[in-house]
C-alpha cells in the first residue's frame, strides 16, 4: 500500500494524499464490509470496483496513514445525518490523525459524496478534512470522548441532540462553537440563522445575529468581515441595499421590513451574487 505515499513528505502532504485518493477512488455502499481477510491480502485491488461503508473508509484511512508514519486513531460514535433525530448509539466511524503534533479529525466517508436512496454520487470535497476538534463535535459525537473535547465544551448528549443540523455551517460562517452552544442552551427550540453551505473562511459573521428571527422594532447593526467578497448587500423583497465597506469589513444599520432578509455577496473574481445568510424579520 505504501506506494501511494512516495510523493508525500510532510505530515500534511501525507494526510492529503491518503484522503484524496480514498474519497476519489472508492464508492460508498451501505452495509458493505471489507471482509476479515482484507488486510492480510495487503492489496487495494478491487476496492475501486466495490463499495465501502463508513467502517471501510475509516479503516483503510487508518491503515494507509499508519503506513505513512502518521499517528492515527479510528473513532466510533454518532454522526448527524440531516434532520434525523440522533439516537444514543454508534452509527458511524471516522478518523483522528496527528499532524505536526496536533490532533485533527477527518471523515472520508462523508467527504466522498452523497447517497440518494441506493445511488451513490461521487462528489469529493474538503468539508471534513482536518477539521478542528471543537467544530467537528457539532456534527460528530464521540461516545468515548477520546480527546476530552465534549467535556471541555460542556457538551452532553442532550446538548448534542438539541443542536441544529447545520451547526457546522454556522462555524464555517464565522460563529464560534461556544457562541453556538451558548445560544442553543439559552434559546430552547428557537432556530438559528439559515446558512448556505459556504466553504470555511469566505466570511466572518460572528458579529451578526445568531437567531433566525429579527424584530423590526429593534435597532440591529450588521457587521461581516470578508476578503473574498468585493460587495455585500441586504436583500428584502426586490430591494437591494449595499453594505458599507471599510477595508475588509462590511457594515449597515438596516431599515428592516417584514419578511425574509438575505445577505448576498459578490466574489472579487465573479459577477454572480451568492447567498450567505437568511433571516426572517417580524
Amino acid at each position: 500500500m505504501s506506494y501511494l505515499l512516495k510523493p508525500a513528505h510532510s505530515d500534511y502532504e501525507k494526510v492529503r494524499l491518503v484522503y484524496s485518493w480514498l474519497i476519489s477512488h472508492v464508492a460508498y455502499a451501505h452495509g458493505a464490509h471489507l471482509g476479515d481477510d482484507f488486510f492480510s491480502r495487503g492489496s487495494l485491488t478491487g476496492l475501486t470496483h466495490q463499495g465501502l461503508a463508513c467502517d471501510g473508509y475509516g479503516l483503510i484511512f487508518q491503515r494507509l496513514a499508519a503506513e505513512a508514519g502518521l499517528e492515527v486513531k479510528v473513532i466510533e460514535g454518532f454522526a448527524r445525518d440531516g434532520e434525523k433525530r440522533p439516537v444514543a448509539k454508534p452509527n458511524h466511524l471516522w478518523d483522528a490523525v496527528k499532524v505536526n503534533g496536533s490532533w485533527w479529525l477527518v471523515d472520508p466517508t462523508w467527504a466522498a459524496g452523497s447517497v440518494n436512496g441506493s445511488t451513490f454520487k461521487s462528489d469529493p470535497d474538503d468539508y471534513f478534512f482536518l477539521a478542528p476538534l471543537d467544530a467537528f463535535s457539532l456534527s460528530h459525537f464521540d461516545f468515548k470522548d477520546e480527546f476530552g473535547t465534549q467535556q471541555r465544551l460542556g457538551l452532553s448528549w442532550r446538548d448534542f441532540e438539541a443542536l441544529p443540523a447545520d451547526a457546522p455551517d454556522l462555524v464555517y460562517a464565522g460563529f464560534s462553537v461556544r457562541q453556538i452552544l451558548s445560544y442553543v442552551d439559552s434559546h430552547k427550540h428557537q432556530n438559528t440563522v439559515r446558512t448556505f453551505n459556504q466553504p470555511a473562511g469566505l466570511f466572518d459573521a460572528h458579529l451578526m445575529p445568531l437567531g433566525s428571527t429579527v424584530n423590526r422594532s429593534q435597532k440591529v447593526h450588521f457587521s461581516i468581515a470578508s476578503d473574498y467578497y468585493s460587495d455585500l448587500a441586504i436583500v428584502q423583497g426586490k430591494q437591494w441595499t449595499p453594505m458599507t465597506r471599510n477595508g475588509s469589513k462590511f457594515e449597515i444599520n438596516p431599515e428592516l421590513r417584514p419578511g425574509n432578509l438575505m445577505i448576498m455577496g459578490r466574489p472579487k473574481h465573479g459577477s454572480e451574487y451568492e447567498a450567505l445568510l437568511e433571516y426572517y424579520v417580524q
